[in-house]
Parts: structure tokens; sequence; C-alpha cells
């Protein structure tokens, strides 16, 4: 996908149509042309022929990207910079990030996930007009990953913007502070996502696959089992060798259709050290990082798909949820 943009772009062509794939294939509904992915665009333009290095690199300088923008997030909130690195780092190099590299379009989607938080942080707080507007550019960067990391980012985001109103000293004046530079920013996001999505909606109606049912999505379900990944990445030989865990030849019967690399949430053994610390503390529960505690515990839920009632809930009620399969991703 990433060579013919560039070759295309190479040759004085538009990328918009792919000759090579089926009979024809409209390249520019396709969520993973990268057409509209700022880094790989950016690469393309300056790589007429970009080898798997490049292609890597440009991944990894995105994932860094990412963690820079959780770094420049722990300063705008005043919290440690020991905090922002350890953060960082596991951001951008643990749990889904490191083991799920080669979809590297959820990847991206992720990494825009920090300063979305920040612009809209700084948005609330100052009712900054700039602000508004890079919340919204950061927003569509997201949604244009059209996949299901970016929905799942774009909710929690959405959370954050109605707990940081909510939890203000006076909630009416900064709702009517921050109210026009959001929408704002929501202008600018519609106006960059709205051809995309447009006809990548009009391609997905033409596909086997314009949506997915409960039973589809629920074969991608976080087995609970992984959840011993957060202590041990290898526990059930995912990294190489004999994998054993759920699903696998050896644990049969799950009824799960996900690759062995899915379900590892391992994020370091210091953050899993902080994170029980505060949990046997309370301080999980602090003011300034109860939307976060709750937001793992909501991702989680969602996670782990048939194997609690909550994702039927959000199956059926939010938006979106019913275009993706596997969950656990």
């Amino acid at each position: 996908q990433v060579q013919f943009l560039a070759q295309s772009l190479a040759r004085g062509d538009w990328p918009w149509w792919n000759p090579y794939v089926f009979a024809g294939h409209p390249q520019i509904a396709d969520p993973q042309s990268m057409i509209f992915s700022p880094p790989f665009l950016l690469l393309a333009l300056l790589n007429g022929n970009p080898s798997l290095w490049a292609v890597d690199m440009t991944v990894l300088a995105t994932m860094a990207f990412g963690g820079v923008g959780l770094i420049c997030y722990f300063r705008e909130r005043g919290w440690h910079w020991a905090g922002a690195l350890i953060a960082a780092l596991a951001f951008s190099f643990g749990a889904a990030m490191a083991w799920r590299l080669q979809h590297y379009g959820q990847v991206l989607s992720l990494a825009y996930l920090p300063w979305l938080l920040l612009s809209l942080e700084r948005t609330i707080a100052r009712g900054s007009f700039l602000n508004g507007t890079l919340a919204g550019f950061f927003a569509a960067l997201i949604v244009l990953g059209r996949d299901q990391v970016a929905l799942l980012a774009i909710y929690v985001a959405a959370g954050y913007a109605l707990w940081q109103l909510a939890s203000t000293d006076e909630p009416a004046r900064t709702f009517r502070r921050a109210l026009l530079p959001l929408v704002v920013g929501g202008v600018v996001g519609l106006a960059l996502i709205a051809l995309p999505i447009l006809m990548t909606v009009l391609l997905a109606a033409e596909s086997n696959r314009p949506s997915i049912d409960f039973i589809g999505a629920g074969r991608g379900s976080l087995h609970p089992a992984l959840l011993l990944t957060l202590f041990s990445p290898d526990i059930f030989g995912a990294a190489g060798g004999d994998y054993w865990g759920p699903p696998s030849w050896t644990w049969r019967g799950t009824g799960l259709f996900t690759a062995q690399n899915v379900g590892i949430l391992y994020v370091g053994a210091i953050r899993l050290l902080l994170v029980l610390a505060g949990l046997l503390s309370g301080q999980l529960w602090a003011r300034e990082i109860r939307f976060f505690s709750i937001a793992v515990v909501l991702v989680l839920l969602y996670a782990l798909g048939w194997y609690t009632p909550a994702f039927r809930v959000m199956y059926a009620l939010f938006p979106g949820v019913d275009l993706y399969r596997r969950p656990a991703d």
C-alpha cells in the first residue's frame, strides 16, 4: 500500500485507483492506503520507493511522537517528569503498540491520542481557539485511521472532555468559555474527515462486511486468562515456539478466532508495580486521575467481549461498535 502511494506520486500519478488489487481497487477509499496519514504521505513525497526499513522508521517515529505528546500532557498537568517518562515508554512501546506493530494503522490511531487529550485540556482550561483547532485536527487524524482503535480513542477523548467540563469548580462558566473553541475544532475535524469517511462508507457498502454481528465480534474477545500477560508477556509462548494459550490447538473450545499476539497486555514491571501500589493505597481514585482509572475498566470490559454482559450493551447502544470484530484489539 505504501509503495503504491509513493511510486504513484513519484511518477506524477494520483494514487486514487490501484489497478493491481483484484480487478482494480478504489485506493482512496481504503483506510489502509495511508493516503490520509501525514507521516506516510510525507514518506511517500520524500521517497519514491520506500523500503521496509523506511516504513518501520516512520511507524517508530510516530510512536515516539505519541510518547512525546504524553510527556507534554504530564507537563501541562504539573505532574512529575519521572512519571511522564515511565508513562511515555509504556504508551509507546508496551502492550498493543509493541505486539500489534504490524497493524500500524491501529498504532498510528493510538499515537495521536495524547496530543488530542493535551489539546482538549488546554481548550477547556483556557478557552483557546488555537488548541480547539488542534483538537479538531488530532481528532481527525485518529478518525481517518477508520479502525477500531480509532473508535475507542475517540470515545475516550469525548469522555475526557465531558469529565473535564463537569469536574471544574464552575462547570457552567467553563462550558461557556470552551464552547466556541470546541465548536471550531469540531468544524475543522469534520471538514478533514467528511470525504474520506464517505468514500469508505460507500466502499464498505459494496463489501461482504458492512457490519459485524455480535457473534462475529465476540469471537475476537480477549480471553480472561490472557490477563496473566500483564505479569509475564510470554507466559503462553506468544513470542515464538509453541503457543498454548487461548485460543490454540492446546487450549480448545473457546470459540475464539484471534491471533496469538492479540492478547498481550504487558507494559513493564515498573508500571505494573506502580498500578498495584496505587490500587492498594487508593491513589488510583485521586481526583486528578480518576477519569483514567474508570476508562481503564471500561476499555477492559470492551476488550473482554462476550465474557461480560458489558460488551453486548456497548454493541447495541454505542455507534460504530458493530462495524468491527476483535474487541481484543
